[in-house]
């Protein structure tokens, strides 16, 4: 049996998981602009530019996890306290609810930072790497949006 959430309690976890949000943003800001001018290609790159790139992907990570899986989820259980779905439902909720512009989107960033714990082969990498990379713009984005309350 799940426990029930008061409205307040979501409040306060909607505040910590955004002052989370805004955090990892600044520093997804950080390696986002390191990267900038980072050839793409594992195979050209010295260790410290492919750290350079794990710190990106990492922190796109973090900051996609964050976003989805708590700020998103929360969002959605504010508004239905029975939700009990997948993340493609998640996702087609909180575009309902207004709370992102599009579940695709979303799904398939989403899509994105599952990938990069499974590619191993520089070609994979690239690929990878440069995906990252746009798509960190993205969710840059939402620094509009979330600064610490």
């Amino acid at each position: 049996m799940r426990k029930t959430v008061s409205d307040a309690q979501i409040a306060e976890m909607l505040k910590k998981v955004r002052d989370q949000i805004a955090r990892g943003l600044n520093r997804l800001a950080l390696s986002l602009q390191k990267a900038k001018g980072l050839s793409s290609n594992p195979a050209s790159l010295s260790d410290d530019e492919l750290e350079i790139w794990d710190s990106l992907a990492s922190r796109f990570a973090r900051v996609v996890d964050l976003f989805t899986s708590k700020y998103v989820r929360l969002s959605v259980l504010k508004q239905e306290p029975g939700f009990r779905g997948s993340t493609r439902d998640l996702l087609d909720i909180a575009e309902k609810a207004n709370v992102i512009s599009s579940a695709q989107k979303w799904f398939e960033i989403r899509e994105l930072r599952n990938r990069q714990a499974h590619e191993y082969e520089d070609d994979d990498l690239r690929d990878l790497f440069e995906a990252i990379r746009k798509e960190s713009e993205f969710v840059m984005a939402l620094k509009k949006e979330f600064t610490p309350l």
